[in-house]
């Protein structure tokens, strides 16, 4: 009842006259079916057909001018899923409000961290399987609750972006100190053909055994609007457990200007012993429209004996956590984060999906 009285709110503003011209109503619907194999055989075997939906969401967007130096902007962003799994609320993802000029611009709420922002940059198969999550290295990939983000303008083709979260667990209110507290920041540098990023995050907890941080770098470069190349690298260290890297590689090829070719492999590099894993996925997506595309791919996680989704391997902030259970190249960007991968096995995907963006 309330998300629709908070609809309703939304939409009244957006017929309201001295608004509507800076009101937006926007989305996307993500949809596949998969088919899904963990390689194992006896009672850990699985395999079968599934639906899911893969990060669809809505969201309302507002934008102000007060005077040619100052502008307001507002968004609530949510999930939406259209196999009636959930429920999630209305702001679940980007929501906030802010402030911007010649200055650059400042938000606060709940963010995209600029570390998780190079990945999901480069990743050629973003929210569908084969994502490169489902093999990356830590507790990273999140949104900051409770944050202030500040976006710096751009000079000569660079962009700085510092983000801090002053309580990133549970409560109500920031703990004593802000004990909990994290904070991200990156550089991105962009000039025609090529996109280069590095950033660091932090995580502070008063469990020692939860704090950690991770560097990541991000490059892509097109040749000619026909091929794009695609290099990532991902290293994360831990107060009480053993550090894991993630490096990636990718292509994507325009066959035509509807249909293009991508692959990519990564793979993840524990410290702990025998805790690899290595994921493989090819594809071909096909642009319909200008917001419509279909694409089918193929993706396998391929894990090594001790290979456990745990803190060390987690995918992202909605991924179940189980001892027993390993990675698998389906989980993360959808609602088939509950199906998972067997150490010492290969667990593979073919989907078939549809995105429809408004």
């Amino acid at each position: 009842m309330k998300k629709l009285i908070v609809s309703g709110a939304l939409l009244g503003l957006a017929a309201t006259p001295a608004l509507a011209a800076d009101m937006k109503i926007y989305g996307q619907a993500h949809l596949a079916g998969s088919y899904l194999d963990n390689g194992a055989s006896g009672a850990a075997e699985y395999s079968a057909l599934n639906i899911s939906s893969n990060s669809s969401y809505l969201g309302f967007r507002a934008n102000y001018d007060f005077n040619e130096h100052l502008r307001g902007i507002a968004q609530i962003e949510g999930d939406v899923n259209f196999d009636g799994e959930g429920d999630n609320a209305i702001y679940s993802r980007n929501t906030f409000l802010g402030l911007g000029g010649a200055w650059g611009e400042v938000k606060i709420g709940r963010m995209d961290t600029p570390l998780k922002v190079l990945r999901s940059r480069v990743d050629l198969f973003g929210n569908q399987v084969g994502d490169a999550r489902n093999v990356m290295a830590g507790s990273f990939d999140n949104r900051f609750k409770r944050s202030i983000l500040y976006t710096s303008p751009t000079f000569y083709g660079l962009t700085a972006d510092l983000h801090y979260s002053t309580e990133t667990e549970k409560s109500e209110g920031a703990v004593d100190g802000n004990d909990n507290d994290a904070w991200s920041a990156s550089l991105t540098y962009r000039q025609g053909p090529l996109y280069a990023a590095v950033a660091y995050e932090q995580w502070n907890n008063q469990n020692k055994a939860k704090e950690r941080d991770a560097t990541r770098v991000a490059v892509s470069y097109n040749i000619a609007d026909v091929v794009r190349i695609t290099g990532f690298a991902h290293f994360a260290s831990y107060e009480q457990r053993e550090d894991a890297n993630t490096y990636g590689i990718g292509v994507r090829y325009a066959l035509t200007p509807q249909v293009a070719l991508k692959a990519q492999y990564y793979t993840l590099d524990s410290d702990a012993n025998n805790a690899d894993a290595d994921l493989i996925a090819v594809g071909v997506d096909y642009q319909a429209a200008k917001n419509l595309r279909f694409y089918l791919n193929y993706a396998q996680v391929s894990n090594d004996e001790n290979t456990r989704n745990d803190e060390n391997t987690r995918n992202d902030e909605n991924t179940r956590n189980d001892e027993n259970t390993s990675l698998a190249p389906w989980r993360s960007g959808s609602t088939l984060n509950k199906v998972s991968g067997v150490s010492d096995e290969t667990a593979k995907a073919v989907a078939v999906g549809a995105i429809l963006s408004f």
